[in-house]
């Protein structure tokens, strides 16, 4: 009987130390898990800022690229105003010498004794014809600026 009190006490002696050896091993990994959830709470925050901060990226390059595509555009439209000026200025030459023309030969048909005013009508018809030419020109070009939208 001696014996199995001794056992017993044994028995639960090796309970009471193994109890306690667990419950130490239960704290560390109840710190670890502890440490685990503030580092996993910690990258989680860091990779929502890094997410925040690749969207506001993303956001800023397709700003970009509109202001780039803008600017092409208004280039593009500089290139057929540069293009265009000078057809526009020398078809505004030829009005101005057609007019200079029909007021040339209108003073001189005042002078003479037997005017043909169908002569002067015919240059006056082509210096018309001329000048549309010109401001259809300005006008088209005037388009071409309206477009930039300064």
């Amino acid at each position: 009987m001696v014996l199995a009190v001794l056992v017993l006490l044994g028995l639960v002696g090796g309970l009471v130390a193994w109890g306690l050896a667990n419950r130490s091993s239960a704290e560390k990994w109840r710190d670890r898990d502890q440490a685990a959830r503030v580092e996993v709470a910690k990258r989680v925050d860091e990779l929502e800022t890094t997410r925040d901060e690749l969207s506001d990226t993303q956001d800023r390059l397709a700003r970009l690229a509109s202001e780039k595509a803008n600017l092409a555009d208004q280039r593009e439209v500089l290139q057929q105003i540069v293009q265009d000026a000078p057809a526009v200025t020398e078809a505004m030459r030829e009005c101005n010498d057609a007019t200079t023309e029909v007021a040339a030969l209108a003073i001189s048909l005042s002078a003479s004794p037997n005017p043909d005013f169908n002569e002067l009508n015919d240059v006056i018809d082509q210096a018309d014809s001329l000048c549309q030419g010109a401001l259809s020109a300005a006008d088209d070009l005037e388009r071409t600026i309206d477009s930039l939208g300064l």
